[in-house]
This record gives structure tokens, C-alpha cells and sequence, in this order.
């Protein structure tokens, strides 16, 4: 489907969210969900730490198009407290020129969509962030971690090529970064954007521990690997739902969620509910076999919870995030048979 066409059903849908009743409120002692969010669209942990970052995927495809301020969001894994640290009042920039020498300035508004991050040592870590605010970009922040404390630094941007809009995100060898929304590209320091790669329905994205491989998440219903070099044997993994975003575990594994929208649904209505409650997949990829083993079938919590976008692993639990909603999902994987 083309890009313009998608924008407007996507606008038609939008359009009408605000005629929508809330959903239930979340309850901060259910330790089913984490409570405090919106939108939650993309989780990744830091290694090492108790801290989960969350986006919050908040725009609109109205004309003109808009965005509002979708921040970036931290929580305790072990308590569910949940804070803000992007923007906020002890942000600082350390902008990184030349490495990122087309970039123009911070952004004036910031809205968060798909996140990757990168350890750095030392407590430090690198976040990349597809930002949809003042600006289609990748947004480079790096996150200290001192005791309680997480303070982050604007580092600077990569402003997208004209035909990806920002979705998923991963950091590449050498820093470089992919980029999915519509399309798959790749950008390299002192070399720009290369390698567009037309990948219809492409979502989530990761890169393999090697370097030598992406994984693609196409909307529609499979995983497809990719060489990075662009030449090599293209597989493709397919799911019975809609994957989304990707995640590595923490066993070295590879998981993908996304939407069971049963057959004939209007899936348009997700877009005009406060909570998308359809029903929910996710699934184990082996990044060295590409054997695929679902782990979650979940026909949805209604009135509280559906449609997860992302599936992390978090000990022995998955905390799954979405694109619609007021919290964060932990599930527990199906028994292996």
C-alpha cells in the first residue's frame, strides 16, 4: 500500500479518537500492569539496571500533520515507579557535531516512537529514539545511571531520508543506525543514508549480535531476515499475527509481538479507542536456526489491555507495551510442551 494511502486511513481513524469513552483506570496495585503510562508503545531495559524505558507514541495524522509531546519514560522494575526523563528539567546537551553534522539544533518538540539502546560502560548507555516531533529524525540520548538517578544528555540527530517515516530503530557497527517505517535504510558517520530497501509493511528492526544481519518485522504476518551487505539469502519467518516491534532477550534469543486481529475486524477502531483490547501474539525467533516458537496467545484483557506492539523479557516474566493505552502489560510465557 503506499505511503499516502496509509496516512489517511491513519487520519480517518485518528480523527475520531477523541469521541471515544476512557477506558478503566489502571490500578497501581495490580501487579499485572504497570500504571502511569500512555502509549507505550516501545520498551527496552537497560543491561545491568532495574530500569525500563518506555515511548510514548503520541501523534496524529490529521492535517496538518501534528505531533504532541511524547516523552520518553523510565520505570523501576522492581517497585513500578514510573518517571520521566526526556524531556526534563536536568536534561543536558553534549552535542556531538561531528558525527552528526547535518543535525540542527535539539528538538523544539519531541514525540517517541520505536527505541534501541546500546551499552556504553560505566553505567552509560546510548538511546536511539524514532522521533515524530518537531522533526522525522532519530534522536541520540545518552542515559547515566547514578544510583537512583538517571540523567540524560542530548547527544544530537539523524534526520530521516525523505521515504522512511521513523518506526523502528537499531544501532549498526561502527555507529551507524537502521531505520524502518515504510522502507528499511541505513545510515553510516561521514557516509549518510544508503541501502534503502523497499520492505512493505516494515515495522520493528533489529541487528544481529554479528552485525551481519537485520531483522525486519513485516506488519502484515512474518520476520524477514536480511543480509546487511545486501547480497546473501533473504528468509522469511512467518506468525499468525501482525508483528511489530522486535526485542532481544536476555537469553540471546529474539521476540517479536504484535496484534491477532481476528478476520473482518475494522482494525480502524483501535485508532478510535482509548484501549485497543484485540487479542495479542508474541514469538521466540532462535537468531542462529530461525526455528520460531510462540510463547504468548492472549485474546486480549478487555477494557484494560490488547493489541501489544512489544514483548521484553524481564526475568521470568514479558512486559508487553502497546500502542493504545494507559499501562504495560507482564505476561507470563506459555508452558513449554
Amino acid at each position: 500500500m503506499k505511503l499516502g494511502r496509509v496516512l489517511s486511513l491513519l487520519a480517518l481513524a485518528y480523527h475520531a479518537s477523541s469521541a471515544i469513552a476512557a477506558a478503566a483506570a489502571c490500578d497501581p496495585s495490580d501487579r499485572a500492569f504497570v500504571c502511569g503510562l500512555q502509549n507505550a508503545e516501545d520498551l527496552v531495559q537497560l543491561p545491568g539496571t532495574p530500569w525500563v524505558l518506555a515511548s510514548h507514541i503520541n501523534f496524529e495524522f490529521v492535517p496538518p500533520f501534528k505531533a504532541s509531546l511524547g516523552p520518553l519514560n523510565a520505570i523501576r522494575v522492581d517497585t513500578h515507579a514510573v518517571r520521566t526523563i526526556y524531556p526534563a528539567s536536568d536534561n543536558a546537551v553534549d552535542w556531538d557535531r561531528k558525527t552528526y553534522p547535518d543535525c540542527p539544533a535539539p528538538p523544539a518538540v519531541f514525540s517517541s516512537h520505536g527505541l534501541n539502546a546500546q551499552v556504553l560502560g560505566g553505567g552509560k548507555f546510548r538511546l536511539y529514539v524514532a522521533n515524530h516531533g518537531s522533526r522525522q529524525s532519530v534522536e541520540i540520548i545518552d542515559i547515566a545511571v547514578r544510583g537512583d538517578r538517571l540523567l540524560s544528555t542530548w547527544r544530537g540527530c539523524i534526520l530521516a531520508p525523505e521515504k522512511i517515516f521513523p518506526n523502528g530503530v537499531a544501532p549498526l557497527p561502527g555507529g551507524g543506525v537502521v531505520l524502518s517505517g515504510f522502507g528499511v535504510a541505513l545510515w553510516r558517520p561521514g557516509q549518510g543514508w544508503s541501502a534503502t530497501r523497499n520492505i512493505e509493511g516494515s515495522n520493528g528492526v533489529e541487528v544481529s549480535r554479528d552485525g551481519q544481519w537485520l531483522f525486519v518485522a513485516n506488519s502484515k504476518d512474518s520476520v524477514l531476515r536480511v543480509p546487511v551487505s545486501g547480497t546473501g539469502e533473504q528468509k522469511v519467518l512467518k506468525f499468525g499475527f501482525a508483528p511489530d516491534n522486535l526485542r532481544w532477550g536476555e537469553d540471546g534469543r529474539l521476540y517479536v509481538a504484535g496484534p491477532h486481529v481476528p478476520e473482518g475486524f475494522p482494525i480502524e477502531e483501535c485508532f478510535k479507542a482509548a484501549v485497543c483490547d484485540v487479542g495479542f501474539g508474541a514469538a521466540q525467533i532462535d537468531p542462529d536456526t530461525l526455528a520460531t516458537r510462540e510463547i504468548i496467545r492472549n485474546e486480549g484483557i478487555k477494557g484494560k489491555f490488547g493489541a501489544a506492539t512489544t514483548a521484553l523479557q524481564v526475568g521470568e516474566h514479558f512486559w508487553i507495551g502497546s500502542s493504545r493505552g494507559d499501562r504495560v502489560a507482564i505476561v507470563a510465557p506459555n508452558r513449554q510442551p
